[in-house]
């Protein structure tokens, strides 16, 4: 198991940060070794026993110190579990990871390392975050997993309530999302509730049938009070508005009355879906006066669209009497600008079609017309 150590001081190469004076002992533990075994071999030689023995009460010593700052500098369970209970937690996962390593108290280091991300589960931000985290983390022991999993349920039944009392449908959609699978109850739960507040939408929007449709979804056992309590709400607001709908059906014009209608049918068939008590007579007779209106309204599209024909064909003759009268106007105002002919077959250099004629072409036979 490797657990990132983040920027702890410590290192995780089974060495746990020794500290220099232990490393500092242990090389002073090799040299008295050395000057020990040394000692012995010129003791033969004539050497005293001080001088042949001290390099080995040196070597024991020195030894004692490396093994117990060793000992003292090692990771421990205990370790963890302070730095976990300070609020620690990257020296607690370091600490653990070195124990692991080490192969020292696994199984208390992993129920440390288990109770760091309960923590996480539990102070998740929100919900969806605690599903993640729980789902990531490959939990150790079967207890802290299913308190996890508590702490998820708890902490959804509060956000579930939460966003019904917010009428968030689109929060508790997300919640039903996330929660499905581990906690399919719940994700049952959310998406019923989301149900429920698209219900009273639609309510309100006055969308009765569709409110009344997507209420037939709601199964759930739990919430069948609340769903019988919309149906009533429901059965009130459509006898309402259909009541409205009869009250306009001979008032206004024919379109609002043909509107009026048409609504008074769909409620009165609406409500006898909801009640199971179908009135046929009304529907038969308000269906005949809705065919009535929707005759007279064709009719008098038909006649409204004929007159608008008539107008546009009105227009395009107008239209086109304008152009011509523009072009009659547009050639007599380019002939009266042409130059006169002469007799001689020459054009006059001052004279034109439109003007006077007194003493044109006098030199050229006189005004034989206008030029083409």
């Amino acid at each position: 198991m490797d657990i990132p150590a983040g920027g702890d001081a410590r290192r995780l190469d089974g060495t746990y940060g020794a500290p220099g004076w232990i490393w500092l002992a242990g090389v002073a533990t090799a040299v008295a070794a050395t000057a020990a075994v040394g000692g012995l071999m010129l003791g033969a030689r004539g050497h005293t026993v001080r001088t042949t023995y001290a390099p080995g009460a040196a070597f024991v010593l020195l030894g004692c110190l490396t093994v117990g700052g060793y000992a003292v500098a090692a990771p421990s369970v205990a370790e963890a579990e302070k730095a976990f209970a300070d609020g620690d937690i990257q020296h607690a996962r370091t600490t653990i990871d070195a124990l692991v390593r080490r192969g020292t108290d696994v199984g208390d280091a992993e129920a440390v390392l288990d109770g760091i991300e309960l923590r996480g589960v539990a102070n998740a931000p929100n919900v969806a975050t605690a599903v993640q985290r729980y789902r990531a983390y490959r939990w150790h022991t079967k207890k802290a997993k299913l308190a996890a999993k508590g702490h998820v349920r708890a902490n959804a039944k509060l956000a579930i309530a939460a966003a019904r009392k917010r009428s968030d449908a689109r929060g508790l959609l997300g919640l039903a999302q996330a929660l499905s699978g581990d906690w399919q109850s719940e994700s049952n739960r959310a998406r019923a509730e989301a149900v429920l507040v698209n219900v009273d939408t639609r309510v309100l929007n006055r969308d009765f049938r569709r409110a009344w449709e997507e209420l037939q979804g709601v199964k759930l056992p739990v919430l069948q009070s609340d769903r019988a309590a919309r149906e009533k709400t429901l059965k009130v607001a459509v006898d309402k508005q259909r009541r409205v709908a009869l009250s306009k059906m001979h008032q206004g014009t024919t379109e609002a009355r043909h509107v009026a209608t048409t609504r008074a049918v769909e409620l009165t068939k609406l409500q006898g879906t909801i009640t199971g008590k179908t009135d046929e007579a009304l529907i038969k007779r308000l269906t005949k006066q809705q065919t009535v209106l929707a005759g007279v309204l064709a009719k008098r599209k038909t006649a409204e669209a004929r007159r608008a024909a008539a107008r546009e064909a009105a227009e395009e003759r107008r239209k086109a009497i304008a152009k011509r009268r523009a072009a009659a106007v547009q050639r007599r105002a380019n002939r009266s600008s042409r130059s006169l002919l002469c007799r001689d077959g020459t054009l006059s250099p001052t004279c034109t079609c439109g003007g006077s004629r007194r003493g044109c072409c006098s030199h050229h036979g006189g005004v034989a017309g206008c030029a083409d």
